[in-house]
């Protein structure tokens, strides 16, 4: 079970969609096709748009092109920060990560497991 979001290729936020991945179907019959549950509401079209006739004025610097593939998110890891304190500076002398795995502490003061 892989569960992701899948954000919005256009102007509107909502258009962002959690599902799960339930089939990722051979390569050689059906190449980039998935079944999703829930089944997508949006269309998630991933296109790249010359800038190339937007005047040199509002143009963003250093770009040429538009691209609007949609950002995907990994939801199935399992991250935990832990500390022993929620006071500026405390050390993080107990973490753990899906298994429940004591992990050292961080020179940084925070810690992270995935």
């Amino acid at each position: 079970m892989i569960n992701i979001v899948i954000g919005s290729t256009d102007y509107l936020p909502g258009h962002a969609e959690q599902v799960q991945i339930n089939c990722i179907n051979d390569p050689n019959e059906m190449p980039n096709k998935m079944t999703f549950s829930p089944a997508l509401r949006f269309r998630h079209n991933a296109s790249v748009y010359s800038l190339s006739k937007v005047p040199a004025g509002q143009l963003p610097t250093g770009w040429t092109s538009v691209d609007t593939r949609a950002p995907v998110a990994l939801l199935t890891r399992s991250i935990r920060i832990v500390s022993d304190d929620d006071a500026i500076g405390t050390p993080v002398s107990k973490a753990a990560n899906a298994t429940d795995k004591p992990l050292p502490p961080r020179d940084t003061g925070l810690a992270a497991t995935w």
